[in-house]
């Protein structure tokens, strides 16, 4: 008779009913949880499975949508519009753990494009009513066409267009609230919603929850060592938003010289996009199912570097009529790219432009593109200091 000693029956029946691990995997953080994943076959099993009940964007915007036919039609309108999650919402979603407080609201960002869909949605679908601020109309709509570009629809009609903005900002901020004090907050880009996401007040909130993937930019800093490293972008709330987080368990980093040795591989400067080795990008078990070719998140890309004022991210928004959403590149890039983005635009196909086609062939070539350039930028490093590039889960 083949007989196996108890601890492998034991961790064979554990990894074959990997929801009984998941009160084990709850205590590790996320880089033991990558790390136990790679100890064997039947780990890496048990771990998939339980990020995918885990990390559960259902039971996460349960609070602010709580019927299931709420939480899909919100689904499809990420698909449809690129409304992408961030803020205390996103980050409590990588943090395993409910929103921080009762009032805690949902940040939603959108192009101004499709501001108006989000809107509408929000008002005829959900049992949410436009909160007007001190200064706005009663009237969504008013308050939407008065603060929205002419070029966003402009966009939509154009056949030879593209355009690159050297700018960030908000173009409007609208709040819904329901009856039992639920509270959604749409916050509408002039151009991308990574515009202004990029300039938060400090890296610990740069996560993003899109329709395929979730991404945390800063794992190693936000979820390990709980640092955040400020960024050093004007506004009134800034410091009060710091605090916020603070307070919340996270330590300010004003300077990269204040960083030790231990938290300096939390940042390191150079070429980042959206999905880089060191973003942690969960799939969405949902997304999956639903199926999708490629994560047009994908296409944005930045420069980050640091100095005495903190976070410095350089990057230019571009427009192209061929594409149904706006992106960001690192300045240098945009050469590079030109012709090709305005050959797209000059004979652009309205049909593959509402299918999203132009999307997924150009956000293919640039994926492809920045995983090429981020390489190359890991290799100078290594050439000139001597130091391996290493996963965003590794010690230092």
């Amino acid at each position: 008779m083949d007989f196996q000693p108890l601890p492998s029956k034991l961790a064979e029946f554990m990894h074959m009913n990997s929801p009984v691990m998941d009160p084990i995997l709850d205590y590790l953080s996320p880089a033991d949880i990558v790390h136990y994943s790679q100890t064997s076959v039947g780990s890496n099993e048990a771990v998939n499975g339980y990020i995918f009940r885990a990390f559960s964007l259902e039971r996460t915007l349960l609070p602010f949508f709580p019927s299931l036919d709420q939480y899909d039609s919100f689904r499809d309108l990420q698909e449809r519009t690129g409304v992408l999650i961030s803020g205390s919402t996103a980050l409590s979603f990588f943090e395993r753990a409910p929103p921080y407080t009762a009032d805690s609201d949902l940040d939603l960002y959108v192009e101004q494009t499709y501001a108006h869909d989000v809107g509408s949605w929000l008002l005829t679908q959900t049992d949410y009513k436009f909160a007007p601020g001190k200064y706005q109309d009663a009237s969504f709509e008013k308050n939407l066409n008065a603060t929205i570009s002419p070029v966003s629809a402009a966009k939509l009609l154009a056949v030879d267009s593209l355009t690159v903005y050297h700018m960030r900002g908000v173009c409007g901020v609208f709040d819904f609230k329901a009856d039992d004090g639920r509270k959604i907050q749409l916050i509408v880009a002039k151009r991308a919603p990574l515009d202004i996401i990029l300039n938060f007040h400090s890296s610990v909130v740069m996560n993003i929850i899109g329709y395929e993937f979730a991404y945390c930019l800063f794992p190693k800093a936000t979820l390990q060592q709980r640092i955040s490293m400020i960024c050093s972008t004007a506004g009134p709330h800034q410091q009060a938003a710091r605090d916020k987080y603070t307070a919340r368990g996270w330590r300010m980093i004003a300077s990269a010289d204040e960083l030790t040795y231990t938290e300096r591989p939390c940042f390191e400067d150079g070429l980042r996009y959206v999905g880089d080795p060191d973003c942690w990008a969960i799939p969405l078990a949902d997304a999956a199912r639903r199926g999708f070719k490629v994560d047009r998140m994908h296409s944005n890309c930045a420069l980050i570097t640091y100095d005495n004022a903190g976070i410095k991210v350089s990057f230019d928004v571009v427009e192209c009529s061929a594409l149904r959403h706006n992106f960001t590149l690192e300045p240098s890039m945009w050469k590079t790219y030109k012709d090709i983005l305005v050959h797209a635009a000059r004979f652009v196909d309205h049909e593959r432009q509402e299918l999203g086609l132009y999307d997924d062939e150009i956000s293919e070539m640039f994926v492809t593109a920045h995983r090429f350039n981020h390489k190359y930028d890991q290799l100078l490093k290594f050439y000139s200091c001597g130091v391996a590039p290493s996963p965003w889960y590794s010690s230092p």
